[in-house]
C-alpha cells in the first residue's frame, strides 16, 4: 500500500503511515488470539488423532504381545515337531530295518513251510498207513481181550477150585488132627488122675514188666512179618515170606502149633484177631486181604482191589468190618459179610500202619510226612490231621481207644491222646534206634507200658505216663523190624516178641532152649560195605552191600538197589526185596559167600558146632 501512495503529499503520507503502524498493532495484538484460536482447533483434531493413534498403537501393542506369545508356542510346537518328526523318521528306519529282516524270515518261513507241507504230505500217507495197521491190531486186541476174559473167568473158577481143594485139604487134615486127638484122649481117659480141689478163680493183677524169655520156636519157614495175640492171649498168629499164617497156643509157658492158614500167594504182612475170636485177618502182599476162621481154619473171604501190597489191615469193632492200607496208597474199608469195597479213601501219603478207633467211629493212619490222619468211618473225610516229630513207621491203641501209639523214624515213640489232639508224652532212649521203615509199638493191655523193638536187637519197655525206660530186654541179635506184645493180667504174665531176620520168636518168662549154632572161622568184616553174592540151598542167589555180621549165624545185606534172584519164581521175590531193603542170610542155608563183580569164591564161612 505504501507504494501505492508513493505520490502523495507527506502528511497523508503520515496520516497512511500512521493507520498502518494502528492497523499492525491490531493486528498484532489479535494475531495470537487468532492464532491460538486457529491452533486451538488445530490441537483439538491432532489430540483426537493422537488418541486414535494410541488406541491403535496400544491395539497394535497388545496384538503385538498376542503375536509375540503366539509365536513362542508356535515355535515351541515348531520344536516339538522337529523332534517328533525325527522320532518318527527314527522309528521309520527302525522299522524298515524290521520289514527287512521279517521279509528275510518270512522267506525263511516260506521255504519251512513248503518242506512241512511235504513232510506233512508224507506223513498223511503214512499216517493212512498206520491207520490200516491199527484197525487190524484192534482186531487182533479184541481177540486177545475175548481171549484174556476167558481165561480171568477160567481163572476165578480154578481160583474157587483151589480154595475148594484147600479147604478140602484142611479138612483132611483137622479131621486127622482130630481123630489123634480122640485117641490122646482115650489114653488119657483110662489113667486115673487125683483131682485137686478147686481154690477159686485165678486172681487179676495189673500188667508187669517181663524179666526174660520163657520160650524160643522156629515161627516160620521165611522171615516172619507179623505176630498178635487174640484178646484173651490164649492164642497168638505170626506171618512171614512163607505165605502162611500159623496159630499158636500158649500152654503152661510153652508154644504148641494149633493150625496153619494157607491161601495166600505172597508174603504176609500184618495180622489181626476179631474181639470174639473167631476170625483171623491177614494182609498180603499179592494185592489183597483174606479172612479164615479159628473153629475150621478154613478161608472164608478174599478181599481183593488194592493195586499194590497191603501193609495193614484191622477189624474195626466187629467181625464185619475191615480196614486196609496199601503201597498204593488208598485206605479201603471193606463189607467181610458182602465181600465188597464200602469205601476207598485217597490218603495222598504213604502209610506202613492204621488203627481203628470204635469211640470216635474212625480209623488213624500214620503217614511218612510225619502226620497221624484221622479219618471218619462213615464219611470217609480227614477229620484230624496230628504232626510228629518224623516219619511214622507203627501204630497201636489204648484198649480204651484214648491214646494212640506212634513209632518214628526220629528214634521216639510219641503218646498222642486222641481228645486233646496233641502229643503228650515222648518216649526215647540213648540206645533206642528205629533202623526200618516198618517198626510197629505196642501197649500193655492196661497201657501203663510202652513196647517197641530196636535197630540193636532190643525190646525197650517204657512207663507211658512218666515217659522213663523201665527195661530193655535182650535176646535177639538183630534188627526188629515189627513187635507185638500182650501183656495180659493174670497169675503168668507172658510177652512174645519175634525177630523177622532169625524166625525166632521169644516169650519172657523162663531161660531159652538151647540151639545148634554155627560159628564162623573167617572175619567177614573186610567185606564190610562191599558187594557180594550169596548163595543159599536151593538155587536162591541174594546181591547187595554187606552191612553187618557176626560171629554166629547172621549176616546183613542191603539189597535196596540189587535183587533177589530165584529161578522157580523171580517175580515174587523181587516183590519181596522191594519190602525188605535188609535181607538177613541165615548160616545154615549159605552154601556160598563171594564177591559180586567177580568169581573168586570165599570158603563157607559157616562150620556146625553144638
Amino acid at each position: 500500500p505504501i507504494s501505492c501512495f508513493m505520490n502523495l503529499p507527506d502528511w497523508k503520507e503520515r496520516i497512511l503511515c500512521l493507520l498502518e503502524r494502528r492497523d499492525t498493532l491490531q493486528c498484532h495484538n489479535f494475531q495470537d488470539i487468532i492464532g491460538n484460536c486457529c491452533n486451538a482447533l488445530k490441537s483439538y483434531d491432532f489430540e483426537q488423532k493422537i488418541f486414535r493413534l494410541q488406541e491403535e498403537l496400544t491395539e497394535l501393542h497388545r496384538q503385538k504381545g498376542n503375536l509375540a506369545g503366539e509365536f513362542i508356542e508356535l515355535n515351541k510346537s515348531v520344536q516339538e515337531k522337529d523332534k517328533l518328526i525325527a522320532s518318527k523318521n527314527a522309528r521309520i528306519a527302525e522299522i524298515e530295518t524290521g520289514v527287512k529282516k521279517l521279509q528275510t524270515t518270512n522267506m525263511n518261513l516260506l521255504d519251512e513251510v513248503h518242506k512241512l507241507e511235504r513232510s506233512n504230505k508224507l506223513l498223511r500217507e503214512e499216517k493212512l498207513a498206520i491207520s490200516e495197521n491199527f484197525e487190524c491190531v484192534q482186531a487182533k486186541n479184541r481177540e486177545l481181550e475175548d481171549d484174556r476174559c476167558k481165561l480171568i473167568e477160567r481163572m476165578n473158577k480154578l481160583q474157587v477150585v483151589v480154595e475148594q481143594l484147600k479147604n478140602i485139604e484142611h479138612d483132611v487134615n483137622y479131621r486127622k488132627a482130630q481123630e489123634a486127638i480122640r485117641k490122646q484122649l482115650a489114653e488119657a481117659a483110662s489113667i486115673s488122675v487125683d483131682e485137686t480141689p478147686f481154690t477159686g478163680p485165678a486172681q487179676v493183677f495189673s500188667a508187669v514188666i517181663p524179666q526174660k524169655a520163657v520160650a524160643e520156636i522156629d515161627a516160620n519157614e521165611g522171615e516172619v512179618n507179623s505176630v498178635r495175640f487174640t484178646p484173651s492171649g490164649q492164642l497168638f498168629g505170626s506171618a512171614g515170606f512163607d505165605r502162611k499164617l500159623r496159630l499158636w497156643a500158649v500152654v503152661e509157658g510153652k508154644c504148641e502149633l494149633r493150625s496153619t492158614l494157607v491161601g495166600c500167594n505172597a508174603a504176609v504182612t500184618a495180622i489181626d484177631f476179631d474181639p470174639n475170636e473167631t476170625v483171623v485177618l491177614g494182609a498180603s502182599s499179592d494185592f489183597s486181604c483174606r479172612v479164615w476162621t479159628l473153629s475150621d481154619s478154613r478161608l472164608r473171604v478174599n478181599l481183593t482191589g488194592h493195586s499194590e501190597r497191603v501193609v495193614s489191615a484191622k477189624f474195626i469193632g466187629s467181625s464185619k468190618r475191615v480196614v486196609t492200607v496199601s503201597s498204593d496208597r488208598t485206605i479201603k474199608l471193606w463189607d467181610v459179610d458182602r465181600c465188597q469195597c464200602k469205601r476207598t479213601i485217597l490218603a495222598g501219603s504213604a502209610s506202613q500202619d492204621v488203627v481203628a478207633c470204635t469211640s470216635l467211629g474212625a480209623v488213624i493212619t500214620g503217614h511218612f510226612d510225619h502226620n497221624l490222619r484221622i479219618w471218619d468211618e462213615r464219611t470217609g473225610n480227614n477229620t484230624d490231621k496230628i504232626a510228629l516229630s518224623a516219619r511214622i513207621t507203627g501204630l497201636d491203641i489204648s484198649p480204651d481207644c484214648t491214646q494212640v501209639l506212634a513209632c518214628t523214624r526220629n528214634n521216639t515213640v510219641e503218646v498222642v491222646n486222641l481228645r486233646m489232639k496233641h502229643v503228650t508224652q515222648c518216649l526215647a532212649s540213648e540206645e533206642f534206634r528205629v533202623g526200618l521203615d516198618i517198626v510197629r509199638p505196642t501197649f500193655s493191655p492196661d497201657a501203663q507200658f510202652a513196647a517197641a523193638g530196636g535197630q540193636d536187637g532190643g525190646v525197650y519197655i517204657w512207663n507211658a505216663q512218666s515217659g522213663q525206660l523201665e527195661k530193655c530186654l535182650r535176646g535177639h541179635k538183630l534188627v526188629f523190624t515189627h513187635f507185638c506184645s500182650c501183656f495180659y493180667t493174670v497169675t503168668i504174665d507172658v510177652s512174645f516178641v519175634f525177630r523177622p531176620a532169625d524166625h525166632i520168636m521169644s516169650s519172657m518168662g523162663e531161660k531159652p532152649t538151647e540151639k545148634r549154632r554155627k560159628e564162623s572161622i573167617i572175619d567177614l568184616s573186610k567185606y564190610l560195605d562191599k558187594r557180594i553174592r550169596v548163595k543159599f540151598t536151593g538155587g536162591r542167589e541174594a546181591i547187595g552191600i554187606l552191612k553187618g555180621c557176626d560171629n554166629l549165624h547172621n549176616m546183613v545185606l542191603d539189597c535196596t538197589t540189587e535183587f533177589l534172584r530165584d529161578p522157580d519164581d523171580p517175580h515174587r521175590l523181587t516183590e519181596d526185596t522191594r519190602e525188605l531193603g535188609l535181607v538177613v542170610c541165615r548160616g545154615p542155608s549159605v552154601e556160598l559167600v563171594c564177591p559180586a563183580d567177580g568169581m573168586e569164591s570165599i570158603p563157607n564161612p559157616f562150620v556146625q558146632q553144638e
